[in-house]
């Protein structure tokens, strides 16, 4: 028996699998014919998106914006482990073809002849490294995704940081003036005048360090999606905040380890000890306890991953709680600041106080909003990694 038929009683054995709609062509048909369809679809795919990101990658100079979508598409484009899941992918499919020329026909169980068992054993094992390397391209695209966008929020995180010593310094300095022309009317000690100028001192120290620090996330991106090491982006795109959408945890824990690619590839592993034991000879196959044993020990496998996946979705959705509880608390605070914003402008207006009183004020509501925006940054990732606990 060759492919076509052989690739036929698998597709019976192998119903409870669940195979993507590309690999169930590749199994069900010649499959020589099919995997070549498939991987001419697949690179035909990528050949298009490397057009695509090549000529977006040519309009970015310094000081053009950047999207999030665009980055995260630079991304994929330019990862190596993206390239190596392509090349599995392949390699696997290649391996699938060799094995079903190998195939003569399908034992019924484990007294068939050993060369037949052999091969059909093969058979099964190539057809799920071939489902398992098409499935990972797109769990590998879906972690480049996460990955692209925790870099992306950094650099924002960093211009944030930036922006805030840069408003530091400022204040650093007038109170730096301020003090000097108090020390020419003896109104400051010199031990006070000496503590604002160290101020000043360790205000601009630390805007020199805000600044490494953003220099290094920006490298980071360039480097991640292929672009030259000084290249600056206006990063155009913040997540926008969502109220927390308190889901039955249950319910949609069993979603996601229903989708999650460990799971899959954990019930795989189950499925194939049942076929060793169901094939099981003991002319070749050596003992049989340990064949059992094997059994066991993925059904365990399986079991205590789904039990961790449960877990740490309880921990991610818990924790996003809490982000959520403290962008609550966090806008409190902006409004209060917000509010003593607009008393100071008051006071300075009948000359209660000064104009120094009033930039620090600002301050206080610009530190506000940036902590409130860093938070929509933190949730949003915790979202994505509920959603889709793999990818990180």
């Amino acid at each position: 028996m060759k492919k076509q038929a052989a690739a036929a009683v698998l597709l019976c054995t192998l119903s409870a699998y669940a195979l993507p709609a590309h690999a169930e062509t590749a199994v069900a048909g010649d499959s020589s014919e099919a995997l070549a369809s498939a991987t001419s679809a697949t690179s035909a795919s990528v050949a298009d998106a490397s057009s695509a990101v090549s000529a977006a990658a040519a309009t970015y100079r310094d000081d053009s914006s950047l999207t999030l979508a665009e980055a995260i598409q630079l991304g994929i484009e330019n990862s190596y482990s993206l390239q190596q899941a392509l090349n599995t992918y392949k390699r696997n499919g290649i391996s699938l073809e060799d094995a079903a020329d190998n195939l003569e026909y399908i034992p019924t169980d484990g007294s068939g002849n050993s060369e037949a068992v052999s091969a059909w054993k093969s058979y099964t094992q190539s057809n799920l490294s071939y489902v398992a390397a098409s499935k990972n391209i797109d769990t590998v695209k879906q972690q480049i995704a996460y990955s692209m966008v925790q870099t992306y929020y950094k650099v924002l995180s960093a211009e944030s940081s930036v922006e805030e010593a840069k408003e530091s310094l400022a204040i650093a300095r007038s109170e730096e003036q301020a003090a000097a022309a108090k020390a020419e009317k003896g109104k400051i000690s010199v031990s006070d005048n000496k503590s604002v100028v160290q101020a000043r001192i360790e205000a601009e120290q630390a805007l020199a360090t805000a600044q490494s620090a953003l220099a290094q996330e920006r490298e980071s991106l360039n480097h991640a999606i292929g672009a030259e090491t000084d290249t600056v982006y206006n990063l155009t795109d913040r997540p926008v905040y969502t109220p927390l959408q308190a889901p039955d945890l249950e319910a949609y824990t069993q979603k996601i380890i229903s989708e999650d690619p460990t799971i899959w590839e954990k019930e795989q592993n189950v499925g194939s000890a049942k076929l060793d034991l169901k094939f099981f000879s003991y002319n070749s196959d050596g003992d049989l306890e340990l064949t059992e044993m094997s059994v066991d020990e993925a059904n365990q496998a399986l079991t205590q991953s789904k039990k961790e996946l449960a877990e740490s979705i309880s921990s991610t959705y818990y924790n996003l709680q809490n982000l959520h509880d403290q962008y609550e608390q966090q806008q409190t605070t902006l409004v209060t600041a917000q509010d003593a914003l607009k008393l100071a402008e008051k006071k300075y207006a009948r000359g209660l106080i000064t104009r120094l009183e009033v930039k620090k004020a600002e301050q206080s509501v610009n530190q506000a909003q940036r902590k409130l925006d860093d938070l929509v940054l933190q949730i949003d990732e915790a979202q994505r990694v509920l959603d889709q606990p793999w990818i990180s």
